[in-house]
């Protein structure tokens, strides 16, 4: 008999409203981040399995930290996304 009270808000961001210029802004907020926890920290709806798999479908290690990866990569990385 008690209201539902939502989850406190975990401030991730929308991947459905993604932008590249958003993204790669981000990425180079968190260049400390390995790629898998950038993306399931960073976005909601993923879970770490679903980033690991977005990171190998980019080509890219999904245990690699983001500061490793050249302009060209992250777009590439955005674009598997």
């Amino acid at each position: 008999g008690q209201p539902y009270v939502m989850p406190p808000s975990q401030d991730k961001l929308n991947p459905m409203e993604l932008k590249e210029e958003s993204f790669l802004a981000l990425a180079e907020k968190k260049e400390s981040f390995k790629l898998q926890p950038f993306l399931y920290q960073s976005y909601t709806g993923l879970s770490p399995v679903m980033a690991s798999e977005i990171c190998i479908r980019a080509g890219l290690d999904p245990s690699a930290y983001m500061v490793q990866l050249s302009l060209w990569k992250k777009k590439d990385f955005f674009k598997a996304f």
